[in-house]
């Protein structure tokens, strides 16, 4: 016999080896369900949504918007709602409130739907009214806070909450003089208020602001070195703006302080050239998503980084984790249930998502947990207030 067919006898008999032991322990391979398309009543069941895709928050407008492809992309490959296809409608507002509220009007008006997602504090403000005096069901992912009601769910951290936890850190790293450079922004005096009413009261705090599509920061930042700062906040949108501070605080011979985030800072792959800089200030940052020890957000980055051959700002967990609650709830009561029953389903909700645990309160609130990091020599490490 030549080497050849003994290398194909014997993967043939490893074949019939594999294959047999899965008989024999009762094992089966896990195949997608189908949708049967000549069922009876399997129109999609139609899905809008309203991010920003386009101009300057695109980003994260792209980045919700491929979290919903990619959610609603498992549930038809699985079978669907009832044997009923998800239908994604994609508006777009530009980031723009008046745009938005035309855009949600559309949709419950032309479309006919009967959810909408939607982002941004602003926008969400203006439009969940429209959503719940019409009976829709809406979900905003990454927003602070809006409006309450029988229909309106919105899911992301407390950002008091978060400035709270900010200031634990701070007052525990034993910071005297606390500058702080921050977004006009709606989320930011949220942030602000939890910081401050946890810092301990001898902390000396000097607050500079700055507009969006700044790039200049060095005015702001003399200010907190001649107020001698021995700690640094960042509060403001992650990204380019972050790195771009970060960048001056170097050249300005700041980086001697401690540098402290506000989510702006968890994603490792925007500030790669300055990996040097934030290990020497301990940058301490909280976040609200992927959290490093999550198997479910490391499985997300993954599989997201391998579709779209990018990485990601973490917006696109939110819209997957919340279109694969609302897809189970629509499971538990069936694809035809009114949106009341929907949305009392929906605040049933306990999923081990991509983005963390996801439960949400009899208000519609997500209960989402952030994480304090440390950047050190070796990467990230979570940080512990209590020791």
């Amino acid at each position: 016999m030549e080497q050849g067919e003994v290398k194909m006898n014997t993967k043939l008999m490893i074949t019939i080896f594999t294959l047999t032991l899965l008989l024999i322990s009762g094992c089966r391979i896990k195949t997608a369900t189908p949708i049967d398309e000549s069922a009876p009543n399997n129109e999609p069941i139609k899905i809008g949504a309203v991010y920003a895709l386009s101009g300057p928050f695109a980003s994260y407008g792209i980045e919700e918007k491929r979290g919903l492809e990619m959610a609603a992309l498992e549930i038809n490959q699985n079978g669907g709602i009832d044997n009923r296809k998800i239908e994604l409608i994609f508006e777009d507002d530009t980031g723009d409130v008046q745009k938005s509220v035309t855009a949600v009007n559309k949709l419950i008006e032309v479309d006919h739907v009967k959810y909408i997602f939607t982002a941004f504090s602003s926008s969400s403000q203006a439009t969940a009214p429209i959503a719940e005096a019409s009976g829709v069901l809406y979900m905003s992912a990454t927003v602070s806070k809006i409006g309450t009601g029988k229909y309106v769910f919105r899911d992301f951290w407390d950002m008091e909450d978060a400035g709270r936890s900010i200031g634990r850190a701070i007052n525990k790293e034993g910071i005297k003089n606390l500058g702080i450079l921050a977004l006009n922004y709606g989320d930011t005096e949220s942030f602000l208020k939890g910081l401050k009413s946890t810092l301990n009261n001898k902390i000396q705090i000097k607050e500079e602001r700055y507009d969006f599509g700044e790039t200049d920061f060095k005015t702001q930042l003399s200010k907190l070195k001649s107020f001698e700062a021995d700690g640094i906040i960042v509060y403001g949108f992650p990204g380019a703006e972050s790195t771009k501070i970060t960048q001056q605080i170097k050249e300005l011979g700041l980086d001697n302080a401690r540098l402290f985030g506000s989510s702006n800072y968890g994603y490792t792959y925007m500030h790669l050239p300055l990996r040097d800089t934030l290990s020497k200030m301990r940058l301490i940052d909280v976040w609200y998503s992927l959290d490093p020890g999550n198997i479910q957000s490391q499985k997300f980055i993954t599989k997201y980084n391998r579709t779209y051959w990018q990485d990601l700002v973490g917006d696109a967990a939110y819209t997957y984790d919340d279109l694969h609650a609302l897809a189970i709830a629509m499971k538990k009561r069936g694809a035809d249930a009114d949106t009341a029953d929907i949305a009392e389903a929906l605040r049933e909700t306990n999923l081990d998502g991509a983005a963390g645990k996801l439960t949400f309160d009899t208000l519609g609130n997500s209960k989402r947990e952030s994480y304090l990091h440390i950047y050190e020599e070796n990467g990230w490490n979570k940080y512990n207030t209590l020791t």
